[in-house]
C-alpha cells in the first residue's frame, strides 16, 4: 500500500511539498518529513497511469538527450559545462563522438542535482 494512492493525495503531498521548500531552514523532523514525501511523490509518479506516457518517453531518453533537456531547459550552451569539459569536449560528447567518464557523470549529476544512474545506464 503506497501513501499515496490518489490524486487528491498526490496534490496535498505537493502542496506540503511546496510548503517546506519555501527557503525556510528545516528542523530534523521537517526535514526527514520532506524526505519521505519527495521519495513517495516519486514513487507515486513512477506508477500512476497518468504519468504512464511521460515515463515512457524519459526512459527512452539518451544521456546525450537528457544532457540537451536540461541544456534546454536551463538555457546552457556547451561553453556552460565545466563539469564535463570545455565547449569542445562538450560537443564532442553531445555528437556522440566521446562517452563521458565516470568522473563527468558524477559532476554532472551533482550540478543538477539528480542520481548519477540516469547517466550511468543511458551511458553504457
Amino acid at each position: 500500500m503506497s501513501l499515496i494512492e490518489t490524486d487528491t493525495d498526490y496534490q496535498k503531498a505537493l502542496t506540503v511539498i511546496d510548503e517546506l521548500t519555501d527557503g525556510q531552514t528545516l528542523d530534523a523532523v521537517e526535514q526527514t518529513l520532506l524526505d519521505t514525501l519527495c521519495d513517495t511523490v516519486g514513487r507515486y509518479e513512477d506508477h500512476a497511469p497518468q504519468f504512464a506516457a511521460f515515463n515512457a518517453g524519459v526512459a527512452a531518453l539518451t544521456d546525450i538527450d537528457l544532457i540537451k533537456a536540461l541544456m534546454l531547459q536551463n538555457k546552457l550552451t556547451g561553453a556552460d559545462l565545466p563539469e564535463i569539459g570545455d565547449k569542445t569536449v562538450v560537443s564532442r560528447i553531445l555528437s556522440g563522438q566521446r562517452k563521458m567518464t565516470v568522473e563527468m557523470i558524477a559532476r554532472l549529476a551533482a550540478r543538477f542535482h539528480v542520481d548519477p544512474g540516469v547517466f550511468v545506464s543511458r551511458n553504457v
